[in-house]
């Protein structure tokens, strides 16, 4: 039982650090495209976190707002 707990744990983890990793990078690239390298680093760690938080449930939606607040940011 205790190893089964074990792997589950491990498998939650993984997941989450692919789940935020990966569209954590959307932001990233965006940012760095129109150089806005330390935001793209913040919305990067942003979508880690919230992959941690909810899944892609909650990584996805922080993607979005991180890549609309890139390109705000980047008119003005």
């Amino acid at each position: 039982m205790e190893v089964e707990a074990t792997s589950y744990f491990i498998g939650v983890i993984i997941g989450a650090l692919l789940v935020g990793g990966i569209l954590g990078l959307i932001p990233f690239f965006i940012a760095k495209k129109k150089d806005f390298t330390v935001m793209g680093v913040v919305c990067l760690i942003l979508c880690i976190v919230a992959g941690f938080i909810g899944g892609i449930l909650v990584a996805a939606p922080v993607c979005l707002i991180s890549v609309i607040v890139i390109l705000i940011r980047s008119k003005m």
